[in-house]
């Protein structure tokens, strides 16, 4: 009996991809993901530049502004098809979905240890045991980061996340010094790498063919030409707001399921958002005829 198979699909927020060092940055922003076999796909870009919008880009098998109601969103037709759908978010602005089972972080860090619980590390918390206790052939994750948020950008990591220093500590940014602003966005990357290395040492330790997805909803203006945070209209929006990372891990057990190699799943030379519901799919070995090979990332034609 094949091992059953995970599809982890991490959420980003406000994360853009000229900061990762796995994206060429030259300061070490990814020092733990760097120690993984993680891949880095070639120009993501986001559907928007606001959450709502960016989540259900990425939730949707087709454009939203065409999405017609009687389309589903991915986790309700998972869900709808047996598979075992976990929300778990220490943010908001996901569309009205059905799954399995629902969490806030705000209500797992009553069980989370150690100093960095009020952040998105409890996500964590005793998913492993719930993954482990799963009854299902196929489970699909999802944790959705406070990531990046700004303008409190030093309020988004541990103290020993602060890599870079001095900080901005305001949360009128035109105010700080242009360094220290990017110094404390710098550190949150730092938060994410650690979470998202964590996230793949979990999946380690199950017996499970999984894959973890990481994509960010949208970028972030840090002063560049006069704007900060982000939402700018699309149209007129700087690419720091709208080129964002998205990162691949596989199992061993994943890779031999599915017969992939790391350096095969990059073989396009750009990526959006759309690719997240019939990569998930393609992942969990599911079809449908809403399912398009062509954005699978697992696919190899």
């Amino acid at each position: 009996v094949a091992e059953p198979r995970l599809v982890v699909l991490v959420i980003g927020e406000t994360a853009r991809a000229q900061n990762f060092s796995l994206y060429g940055y030259e300061r070490n922003t990814n020092p733990k993901l760097a120690q993984e076999d993680v891949v880095a796909l070639s120009n993501p870009v986001a559907c928007t530049t606001y959450t709502t919008g960016s989540i259900k880009c990425m939730l949707s098998h087709q454009d939203p502004k065409q999405l017609d109601e009687v389309y589903e969103y991915l986790p309700s037709y998972l869900h709808r098809h047996d598979v075992d759908v976990i929300w778990r978010t220490n943010n908001w602005g996901e569309p009205p979905i059905t799954v399995t089972s629902y969490d806030k972080a705000q209500s797992l860090k009553q069980q989370c240890r150690g100093a960095n619980c009020h952040l998105d590390d409890a996500m964590l918390v005793g998913l492993q045991e719930r993954l482990q206790a799963s009854a299902s052939g196929k489970v699909f994750v999802v944790l959705h980061q406070k990531g990046s948020h700004g303008p409190s950008y030093a309020k988004r990591y541990g103290p020993e996340q602060e890599l870079f220093t001095p900080v901005c500590q305001s949360v009128n940014l035109s105010e700080c010094d242009q360094q220290a602003l990017v110094n404390a966005y710098d550190n949150t990357i730092v938060h994410t790498d650690q979470f998202l290395a964590n996230t793949i040492k979990m999946l380690q330790q199950l017996d499970m063919a999984s894959a973890m997805i990481y994509m960010s909803d949208h970028g972030e203006s840090l002063g560049e030409s006069g704007l900060y945070l982000h939402g700018t209209p699309y149209s007129i929006a700087p690419e720091a707001q709208k080129q964002v990372p998205m990162l691949v891990w596989m199992s061993a057990g994943f890779k031999q399921q599915t017969g992939l190699q790391a350096e095969q799943i990059n073989r396009q030379t750009s990526h959006t958002q759309h690719m997240i519901f019939h990569s998930v799919m393609g992942g969990l070995g599911l079809s449908s005829e809403a399912y398009k090979p062509n954005d699978d990332i697992f696919a190899i034609n």
